[in-house]
This record gives structure tokens, sequence and C-alpha cells, in this order.
């Protein structure tokens, strides 16, 4: 079994892609459900003042790492420094400032004991097309007014075979949890995609995945809207250097400035933690 990587105590899978594909089989294949969570550096920043989300995304089947947050971090953290403080603590500085480099300009070199990032948009993709190939259900919840009709409709469109068992928009509310799960076992889900976004989503699905007919349930934030064609992903250069949210704080600074601050926070805890930890 893959060791599991902690950082700032939430667990992460550092599994490949190719190696995705394989566990995703496998847990269809199970008769227990399984959650996925795909970890950014905001789901980790959110997880340290709130612990029953923390306890959600370690107690999920599979944890994937999204965001190039989690690779400088996974590489800061697996480095070695000189034990006296003053010492330690500048040259992880300069350190964490050249992974940050290394980010933007050679991706690559980041790999580490996390060997790449898997996205919830990849993720979700992987699930829709072992779908299509399985003659699978798959139920779409959550997103903002009819994006997941439209989404759906994209998907259907894109995948011949594929079967949408159902989509709702509703909300994450406790009270309309029980209408929901009744949409989703009347179609018989095999797959739930929840776009509540985080900790919502993920909590809501600690709480009724076992309750529904779907094997696998998975939080995706805004994937739905970007399979909807509601948000445009970034050009492929900011895709593959893992700025997609540089891009799109570019795009809306405003809606977008609060929620990055969170990566540099994350970034900061990380160098903390760096900082603090004894020499084994």
């Amino acid at each position: 079994m893959t060791k599991k990587i902690k950082i700032l105590g939430v667990k992460i899978d550092p599994l490949t892609d190719s190696e995705i594909d394989r566990r995703l089989h496998e847990l269809l294949s199970k008769k227990s459900k399984s959650q996925i969570v795909t970890v950014n550096p905001e789901f980790v920043v959110l997880a340290q003042n709130n612990e029953e989300f923390k306890h959600a995304l370690n107690q999920a089947s599979l944890r994937t790492a999204d965001g190039i947050g989690i690779l400088v971090a996974g590489k800061f953290l697996d480095k070695a420094f000189s034990s006296l403080p003053i010492i330690k603590e500048l040259s992880a500085l300069i350190y964490l400032k050249w992974l940050l480099f290394l980010a933007i300009f050679h991706q690559k070199s980041l790999n580490n004991s996390i060997p790449e990032r898997i996205t919830g948009v990849a993720i979700s993709y992987k699930l829709i097309e072992l779908a299509n190939s399985l003659g699978l259900k798959v139920f779409l919840l959550g997103g903002g007014p009819s994006v997941a009709e439209k989404a759906a409709l994209v998907l259907q469109t894109e995948f011949f075979d594929l079967k949408i068992a159902g989509t709702y928009g509703g909300s994450p509310a406790i009270d309309e949890e029980e209408k929901i799960i009744g949409l989703i076992n009347k179609h018989k889900a095999d797959i739930l995609l929840v776009a509540y976004g985080a900790p919502k989503q993920d909590l809501w699905l600690q709480r009724n995945l076992r309750k529904t007919t779907a094997k696998i349930g998975i939080g995706i934030g805004g994937t739905l809207d970007f399979i909807a064609g509601d948000i445009k992903r970034a050009p492929k250069f900011f895709q593959n250097h893992g700025l997609e949210w540089f891009y799109r704080l570019i795009l809306e600074p405003r809606k977008r400035f609060r929620r990055q601050l969170s990566l540099f926070r994350f970034l900061w805890l990380v160098f903390l933690e760096k900082c603090h930890q004894k020499k084994r």
C-alpha cells in the first residue's frame, strides 16, 4: 500500500495519474462506498480550524493532490535543513522561494514524495469516462441554477453512451438531504458528483454517501461550471504550470483575492511547521 503523506495534519495519497486510474477501478469493484477528495492548499488551511472537515478529508478512500502548492509543500517538507535555529529558518526561507520559482518555470523539478498534481476536473473526467465505458449511471448534484442540467447536456454530447441518472441543484442544507437522497436512489446512481464547494460538499458526502446507491462520491467544486461552459478554463500554459489560480485572479481580482490569500497562508503554515520540526 502506498504510504500516505501528511501536510499540516491532512493526509494525501501520493499517486501518479496511471495509479489513480487503477485505484478508481478498485474502488468501483468494492462492495463498500468510497468518498474521494481533491486536496488543495485552501482545503488544508480550512481544515486547520475545522476538525470536522479535517476528519472528512482524512477518512476519505482516496485523497489526491490538487494544486501546485501541495507539490511545493511536499518537496519543502522532504528537505533536510541545519539543526541550528537561525540557519535553519534562513535556509528554509530561501529554499521555499526557490521552489516557488520552480513552480512557475519548471514544475517537473517539484517531483518528490508527491509525484504529481491530479486536479478535481481530471478526476471528474476519469469517473465520467469510466461510467461511459462500464455503463454506470452518474448523478450531478449542485452548481448554480441550471448548471448541472447544462453540464449533463454537454457530457452526453461528448460521451454518447453516458447515462446521466439525474441532475439537481438544491443545497447542502440538512433539511434538504432526505429529498436529495431520494432522487439519487430513485434513479439508482452509481457515481455522485457534488458541486457545493468545500467544505460543504465533502461534509455532505461524509454524512450521506452511505445512504445512497452510489458506489463513489466526490466533491468537485466548480467543475460543473467548467463543463457547462459558464467558466472557461485557463489557457494550457497556465494549466501546465499550475497557475490556473493566477489566471482566474487576473480575470476576477475582487472575487478571487481573498481566496488566494489562503495559498500564502498555507505556505506560511508549512514553513512554520518545518522550522519547528525536531530533527529525527
